[in-house]
């Protein structure tokens, strides 16, 4: 009993892996995924070249997995899986505080932020108007308090900070005018893009430090 249990196991399985690869052949390819914001694989292109050095095999891989049938589906039952099991971070995004994803933020190496400051000087004395020059926190910065206890990512403020101290630029103070309203939703829970309201207080410090006077948030959506 036990192995004709097995047969049939093993039969149910390939009926459907065979079953989900057809589906797979059949459905039409989509070109980006909105659930994880990215473009998807495009097929490989098959010549002795790529087959030498691996790349067809590693590209097909990826096409594959990026196209199979329900792939949305699984994504998510991964991840609601993994977050039962208590993990707190998948793929560089950690499950924060009141249902919030906040993206790790990677410490970028010093030499990458000189020769982008420097990129900003030289924009600076070749235009003879003034420059403003604003780095945008994460969310991960501005919701700290709902990251998990212990996480590990980038002291934002103070490479902010320093960025400001290396360029020659009129700077926007963005972090402030973000962490002023971080009780509010400035950013979206599931995405890393402001919300409305978080873009009109970005707005709002890019005037100050123009010296200009920002729409009132109850009339600009007048405008």
């Amino acid at each position: 009993m036990t192995k004709k249990f097995s047969i049939f196991l093993t039969a149910l399985f390939c009926v459907f892996l065979g079953g989900v690869c057809l589906v797979s052949l059949l459905l039409p390819k989509q070109e980006k995924s909105q659930l994880e914001n990215r473009y998807l694989a495009k097929p490989p292109v098959l010549s002795v070249s790529t087959l030498l050095d691996g790349s067809f095999m590693s590209g097909a891989e990826d096409y594959v997995s990026d196209h199979i049938a329900g792939r949305d589906f699984w994504v998510a039952l991964k991840a609601w899986g993994e977050r039962l099991s208590g993990k707190q971070e998948n793929n560089g995004v950690y499950f924060g505080r009141e249902n919030t994803l906040l993206n790790r933020v990677d410490t970028p190496a010093q030499s990458d932020m000189d020769a982008a400051a420097g990129y900003v000087d030289a924009l600076v004395g070749n235009v003879s108007v003034p420059v403003c020059f604003g780095l945008i926190p994460s969310s991960s910065a501005i919701w700290a308090d709902r990251l998990p206890a212990g996480a590990p990512t980038a002291d934002e403020k103070a490479l902010i900070q320093s960025m400001y101290f290396s360029t020659g630029a009129e700077t926007v103070d963005f972090y402030s005018a973000l962490a002023a309203h971080s009780n509010e939703d400035i950013y979206y829970r599931t995405d890393h893009h402001w919300t409305s309201l978080g873009a009109y207080y970005g707005y709002e410090a890019l005037m100050q430090a123009m010296g200009m006077e920002a729409v009132p948030l109850d009339e600009s959506a007048k405008v």
